[in-house]
């Protein structure tokens, strides 16, 4: 059986409850039901028939007998065979004659399966154990008179069975009936059916991760679409060696490799039109240790550029396509589609190279514009991107393009002003998730805008839409990245829970998003595309902040928890800064780890959830105090 509804899942755990608890000075009775919860036990039984045939054996006492050309009836008895007494109704269903011409004449009604039956026991009756019933004729009929070898070929084929109760079945049909506001949309289960399976795969995952193989969990689906705990895995033919379920949930599988990864571009390879292409070295424009260059070294001090006097209008900001501003032909990838790893015309798209100027020579991607209540403007991506794995300090230039694609001094787009640190194992001595790893939720990092330098929109969709997506499996998405520039998807998995590789070590996630690209043979990013902003096809809702991946699999931050966290929204271009954010700016004010609860609570709609994304967020924050 695949899954049981919530509300039967809830029903029979208050029913084992109740019969836990007992008066006070009843404790030597406690073997005893009480009547009112055998009451509720033959309640819960009647809801469905019962097969007896294991309990009570069927005699039959003559041959076929016909008693006119077209009535012919059998004698039978039943017995109780068992040591307890088996309360009514007890009925006989018939299944077979062994002679097509039959048919059963007379029942007292039909099972659930609509098959007849005949009534030896009435509801308010008893079979004892031992006792046999009295002899009942069970009539048959037939359109034309039996030939003797027809009734010598009859053999009965029935079953015993206790049928279930027809008016408590319609009731708990009625109470199990799912309202369409209940449902997932799309789905054929319900919000608190996701929340449930989350609660057990959070359950099982210390267990689960101790089987050799075995990477990674998540919330996913089989072929037919019902909820299953995903394990991500180094091998194919992991969850054969497992059992078949936990907590009542079936295990599904996807190989990723030995783990996931989150890592910056360290090379010129990109995806381009379906192909793998390896860019020429980046022109040489000075700096960064470049021949040729003015001596300036925009790895090695941060730049701070004066703000512009004037901000330009979102209505005067115009994303170059080839048709203005580009002399470079390398510029253009496609359709007039801007190169993503070029130096972008300010002011730039969303979803081209950036990366922090101090350090090596890496690539990453300018996730989205966003805003905060003051009208302030920054650019969100990464921490590995921006922050340096958490290494950077406050002030550090964002270069368009990164440093590894040729980026200098005088690139600047942005300032680093926050992000998040990771919280690693040794360094938390335990934490809120069961295994005792410290664990992380998001991977990113905020920079304030040089003002004029940075657009709100993609150079293929447009602007991101500020409100957020619930992310829903099966849900179509799409991204503009540095690396892969314009690929789509689907969502393949929620509450993912996997160590992450990074260059500080192997870091714990909770609580992540997992996309696969609509190419089988291409992921939904590749290094380099670390900090794109992905979002609905249909509607360019976000949904996730894109930081990592392994065997075709990419994870992504829910991206309300990272927007939470630095006080801010998706800039959708409309210039009006929005009366529920915050102010950015609190360099370094860490959120603690979330627990997987509260993780689990941003996957389901606000209204279900068991508190606020914006609750949980300060939450965390209070307890990183």
């Amino acid at each position: 059986m695949k899954q049981s509804t919530f509300a039967l899942r809830c029903l029979l755990s208050l029913t084992l409850t109740s019969a836990l608890f007992l008066r006070p000075g009843l404790a030597e009775e406690s073997a005893l039901p009480t009547t009112e919860t055998s009451e509720a036990a033959t309640e819960q039984t009647r809801l469905t028939d019962q097969d007896l045939s294991e309990q009570v054996e069927i005699i039959v006492r003559s041959e076929l007998r016909s008693s006119s050309r077209t009535s012919h009836g059998v004698a039978v008895s039943l017995k109780n065979t068992s040591d307890e007494d088996l309360a009514g109704p007890i009925v006989l269903a018939v299944d077979g004659t062994g002679v097509d011409a039959l048919k059963l004449a007379e029942t007292d009604g039909e099972l659930t399966d609509g098959a007849g039956y005949i009534e030896f026991i009435p509801e308010t009756g008893t079979l004892r154990a031992g006792q046999i019933t009295r002899s009942k004729r069970i009539e048959f009929s037939s359109e034309e008179t039996l030939p003797l070898e027809s009734r010598r070929a009859f053999e009965l084929t029935a079953r015993v069975v206790c049928p279930a109760d027809a008016e408590l079945a319609a009731a708990a049909g009625e109470a199990d009936e799912v309202d369409e506001e209940d449902l997932v949309p799309g789905k054929s289960y319900t919000w608190e059916e996701v929340r449930h399976a989350m609660d057990v795969q959070i359950k099982h995952t210390p267990e689960l991760l101790k089987h050799e193989g075995v990477v990674g969990t998540a919330i996913g689906e089989d072929p037919d679409g019902n909820l299953v705990v995903l394990l991500y895995t180094t091998r194919h033919g992991v969850v054969k060696e497992m059992p078949g379920s936990v907590g009542g949930i079936d295990l599904g599988q996807d190989v990723v490799g030995d783990r996931f990864r989150a890592r910056p571009a360290t090379d010129r390879v990109v995806r381009r039109n379906g192909k793998t292409v390896a860019l020429p070295p980046p022109a040489n424009r000075g700096g960064l240790g470049q021949p040729g260059g003015d001596g300036a070294d925009a790895g090695n001090e941060t730049i701070t550029a004066a703000p512009a006097e004037t901000v330009a209008e979102e209505a005067d900001i115009q994303i170059a396509t080839g048709d203005e501003e580009v002399a470079d032909p390398n510029l253009i990838i496609s359709g007039g589609i801007i190169d993503p790893t070029e130096r972008c015309p300010r002011p730039v798209p969303i979803g081209v190279s950036a990366f922090n100027g101090v350090g090596g020579s890496f690539a990453g991607t300018l996730g989205c514009r966003c805003i905060d209540s003051a009208g302030t403007q920054y650019i969100l991506s990464n921490s590995h991107v921006f922050s340096r794995e958490g290494l950077a300090s406050i002030g550090e230039p964002i270069l368009q393009p990164s440093p590894g694609d040729g980026g200098i001094a005088g690139d600047e787009i942005a300032n680093l002003v926050d992000f998040q640190p990771y919280f690693l194992p040794s360094a938390t001595g335990g934490s809120d998730f069961p295994n005792g790893l410290g664990v992380n939720v998001m991977d990113c990092a905020l920079a304030e805008v040089i003002p004029g330098t940075v657009a709100a929109t993609s150079p293929v969709y447009g602007a991101p839409s500020r409100e957020i997506a619930t992310p829903v499996l099966g849900m179509r998405v799409q991204k503009f990245g540095r690396t892969t520039a314009q690929t789509g998807g689907r969502l393949s998995g929620l509450n993912v829970i996997v160590p992450v590789g990074f260059g500080l070590g192997v870091i714990e996630f909770v609580g992540q998003i997992a996309y696969k690209g609509d190419d089988p043979s291409r992921s939904l990013g590749a290094p380099g595309d670390s900090g794109s902003l992905i979002v609905t096809v249909e509607d360019n809702r976000p949904v996730g902040l894109l930081f990592a991946g392994g065997g075709g699999t990419t994870l992504a931050n829910p991206i309300g928890v990272v927007l939470n966290r630095f006080g801010v929204v998706i800039d959708d271009g409309s210039g009006i800064p929005p009366n529920a954010a915050g102010v950015s700016g609190t360099t370094g004010g860490a959120v603690a780890p979330l627990t997987p609860g509260e993780m689990a609570d941003m996957f389901l709609p606000a209204s279900r959830r068991h508190s606020s994304a914006r609750d949980t967020a300060e939450a965390g924050a209070a307890r990183g105090k």
